[in-house]
């Protein structure tokens, strides 16, 4: 698999049709990794990085067989449903894990840099945009949260459940549209000749 393809995987990976999965991964590391300091400059350990991501990837998999195994003998439809949830949030995690694995890969190995966005600008329009999603997201949750809070034994409970499980999933959205949003904005103000200003 190449760095492209291992990338554009990954970033795929964010948006895939199932939703109700955490945010990338889903889980976070151990403990801080250690870092080599460079000059001034403080850089990740990458084996120690790769190893920890490595192995998620593997608990993943040991999950994915699980979730697979109880979904298929669970007789509740609700319970069912519940655990098939769970099967494809760990197959998304899983594969959003191998694309960080095989990009960690190749910046340990010196084959790509660092950098995986490409410098191309937006239209100021587009970044407008972005942000009003990215707020209507945050507000989205909250107005679920509350919801959820409201009927907290409503049907057992899977009310506020799944009511907090779409709100996780719009604070997941809204950083994945304040990181793009970042990052573009970044593209804009490298493309701008000096003194130039950036229209609207």
């Amino acid at each position: 698999m190449t760095q492209a393809v291992a990338t554009e995987m990954m970033w795929q990976a964010v948006h895939h049709p199932h939703e109700g999965d955490g945010a990338l991964g889903g889980r976070q590391l151990s403990g801080p990794a250690d870092e080599e300091t460079v000059g001034t400059i403080a850089r990740p350990n990458l084996a120690r990085l790769l190893a920890a991501i490595e192995a998620h990837e593997i608990a993943e998999i040991d999950a994915v067989a699980a979730y697979r195994e109880l979904a298929s003998t669970a007789t509740d439809p609700v319970v069912r449903s519940l655990l098939r949830m769970l099967l494809e949030d760990e197959k998304h995690h899983h594969r959003v894990l191998s694309g960080i694995g095989m990009n960690l890969r190749g910046l340990a190995s010196g084959a790509h840099e660092q950098r995986m966005f490409p410098r191309a600008g937006t239209l100021p329009g587009s970044l407008e945009m972005l942000r009003r999603f990215a707020r209507q997201e945050r507000e989205g949750a909250d107005e679920l949260r509350r919801l959820a809070g409201e009927a907290p034994e409503l049907f057992d409970g899977l009310f506020a459940l799944l009511l907090n499980l779409i709100a996780m999933d719009g604070a997941k959205h809204e950083l994945i549209l304040r990181f793009v949003a970042q990052e573009l904005q970044a593209a804009n103000d490298l493309t701008l000749e000096p003194g130039e200003q950036r229209p609207g």
